[in-house]
């Protein structure tokens, strides 16, 4: 009960977010374009409010707003730029209470699993801080540990988003058209994954083997014997962050070669792999003294089955070849349909004259990551909802894409990306042509070689005779013959009722004791006997016919 006032606060704030920042933006769609061209700087200013009223929230809710950062089908492109620049760091919680966690996680104090440990924090984020620390066999280390009590506050937001989410989707068209209960609910998913610093370990350890053959890029490694649900120790990177490089540095290195094996690698991660790191921000990159890019912070990993795999690569290939109609043909296969009343000539002549644009556009107006989110956007506004893959690939392109503006703003990642498809598709290639597969083949083909001589010989005899038949299934067969058994019951009780009543009209002439109602007994036994027999067969067809 003393957590009430507090809870009640909190609903007061997010119900007052809701209303001024939510609301108005889930509405946008009833301005018109020309209303939306014109208002583009108020625009900007509302996305920006937005962004930092969810900064104010606390952790819960930046992490929720970098959620809404992939979500471009939701929020007008102003809104995810803003977000997309949505901060963390918070201010330090102090190192007893980082050390008590730390305690109770692993079994021993901090002083004797560690060599070293300096008690000031190399970064404080919303849900974690992390340390510099020297094990006993004299490796250097970097130690994240979770916040305390943030589990707890998590739940708690998590528990008002999502009875407020449930209130708006039912009360408001806005809140159902944009089902906000499903967003919130795959945001509980998405941070709770966050939350287990075991499951981090292990898409490190996954991101290293697939980055393993890339000379440019490296995965720090984990120390498992440190790691927990609330701790995560890995191998320190000495270096710099990518928006901390100077000027100096910026001369001395190839940024050229960085970013195009960067591209490279996550082309490979998206389309041979399907697993990617799905935050990628120049924060989350790390400038090593190596000349390398070091990946950090793999709470927030994509997954994409073999199918999408696919259609990530027509997508990407579509939009470097500019072909427009596979690029349609990916969106309108992948993505959900509303109302089923999507006009697709409109959407492709759309498509068609974004990708053209595109290649009159310089590269540093118009990158590859901006470009597939615009075009994910233009599918939301024509009502295709594409799966929320492909928002976190576009995000990560996104990222990418500043990554690119800062270590080599003269770069063409539209080439690099055409260059690099080419290679994965011919190495595709090559790995399906493996030598079972070929054996088999080999196998049916003198097979069919072997049989067609005597398949030809009958098929040609069945025509010359007249014996050849086609067989075509244009009619449902058993519903036809029930319905000629039903004809023909029908026609029988019809014959039936006609005879009883003739029967009992020549009975009327014959005297008998046996009487109802005044009238020869047998003749109205007859009659009454049509009479149901007649009213049961026009009830069951009133009731059973169509």
């Amino acid at each position: 009960m003393n957590n009430l006032p507090h809870r009640l606060l909190r609903y007061k704030d997010l119900a007052q977010f809701f209303i001024v920042h939510v609301r108005p933006v889930l509405a946008r769609d009833t301005e018109s374009s020309v209303d939306s061209q014109l208002s583009s700087p108020k625009l900007e200013e509302d996305a920006v409010a937005f962004a930092k009223s969810l900064e104010s929230m606390g952790p819960t809710f930046v992490k929720f707003g970098q959620l809404l950062s992939t979500r471009s089908d939701l929020l007008p492109a102003e809104y995810v730029d803003a977000l997309q620049r949505l901060q963390d760091d918070l201010k330090p919680v102090a190192y007893e209470e980082m050390s008590e966690v730390f305690e109770r996680e692993i079994g021993a104090s901090i002083t004797k699993v560690f060599a070293e440990f300096d008690q000031r924090p190399i970064a404080a984020a919303s849900l974690g801080q992390t340390y510099k620390a020297i094990t006993r066999s004299g490796d250097v280390v970097a130690v994240k540990i979770q916040r305390p009590g943030i589990r707890r506050q998590i739940q708690e937001d998590l528990e008002i988003l999502s009875s407020l989410a449930a209130f708006a989707e039912k009360h408001s068209d806005e809140g159902s058209r944009y089902a906000l209960v499903e967003l919130v609910a795959q945001f509980k998913v998405s941070i709770t994954e966050e939350l287990d610093y075991i499951r981090e370990a292990g898409n490190l350890k996954k991101l290293a083997v697939i980055l393993s053959n890339f000379a440019h890029l490296e995965v720090p490694a984990t120390h498992m014997s440190y790691c927990s649900a609330k701790v995560l120790t890995m191998d320190y990177v000495n270096g710099v962050k990518i928006t901390q490089l100077s000027g100096l540095a910026m001369t001395e290195l190839d940024g050229n070669c960085l970013v195009d094996d960067l591209l490279k690698a996550y082309l490979h991660q998206f389309i041979t792999e399907g697993f990617f790191h799905a935050d990628p921000h120049p924060g989350n990159l790390i400038f090593t003294d190596q000349g390398r890019l070091a990946f950090m912070d793999l709470g927030m990993v994509g997954r994409l089955s073999d199918q999408m795999r696919d259609a990530m690569y027509h997508l990407f290939s579509g939009i470097c070849e500019n072909k427009s109609e596979r690029v349609v043909d990916v969106i309108m296969s992948a993505g959900l349909q509303e109302n089923h009343l999507v006009d697709r000539k409109r959407l492709s002549s759309d498509v068609a004259n974004l990708v053209a644009r595109s290649e009159a556009i310089s590269v540093k107006e118009l990158q590859f990551g901006t470009l597939v989110m615009r075009i994910i956007h233009m599918c939301a506004e024509h009502g295709v909802i594409l799966p929320r893959e492909f928002n976190l690939v576009g995000k990560a392109l996104l990222n990418i894409d500043q990554i690119v503006i800062k270590l080599a703003p003269d770069f063409n990642p539209g080439q690099a990306v055409n260059r690099h498809l080419r290679a994965i598709a011919f190495k595709r290639s090559l790995e399906s042509l493996n030598p079972s597969d070929a054996f088999t083949a080999m196998v049916q083909t003198k097979e069919l070689f072997q049989k067609a001589p005597h398949r030809l010989n009958s098929l040609l005899d069945n025509l010359s005779e007249n014996k050849f038949r086609v067989n075509a299934d244009v009619i449902d067969e058993d519903a036809l013959i029930q319905g000629f058994q039903k004809i023909a019951n029908r026609i029988t009780i019809g014959v039936i009722v006609a005879a009883l009543i003739v029967g009992a009209a020549l009975m009327m002439r014959i005297d008998s004791d046996f009487q109802i109602f005044g009238y020869p007994g047998i003749a109205m036994v007859l009659l009454i006997s049509a009479l149901l027999l007649a009213a049961y067969t026009v009830f069951d067809i009133l009731k059973k016919d169509q």
